[in-house]
């Protein structure tokens, strides 16, 4: 789907748990590090992909999950880092131009 989106520059992906709790992310509608990482493989795109949303109670295993399985792609949305004029792609199927993205503080 996200291959449909004209002048895609950036997904960014929800990535609440790690892969502990995966029945919770698959509950909730989330992505653990291995789902993430899979879709960014999956979807042949050459654009960056951010990890964002990440619980606060698990940064430090759900970053390192990341980190070990990575991508080239892939990157972490870090805490105040803010990614200007991004066409963004969001799972959920609505495209929508932004910006200013921020991550979380």
């Amino acid at each position: 789907m996200a291959r449909t989106v004209p002048h895609l520059k950036t997904v960014f992906l929800d990535s609440s748990f790690p892969n502990s709790r995966s029945w919770l992310a698959d509950k909730t509608n989330y992505l653990t590090a291995t789902t993430i990482v899979a879709k960014v493989a999956k979807s042949g795109l050459r654009v960056p992909f951010y990890a964002m949303h990440i619980k606060p109670a698990f940064p430090g295993i759900l970053i390192g999950e990341l980190q070990r399985r990575g991508h080239h792609n892939l990157h972490i949305l870090e805490p105040d880092r803010t990614i200007s004029r991004a066409t963004v792609y969001c799972p959920s199927g609505i495209d929508r131009t932004r910006e200013h993205i921020r991550g979380p503080r």
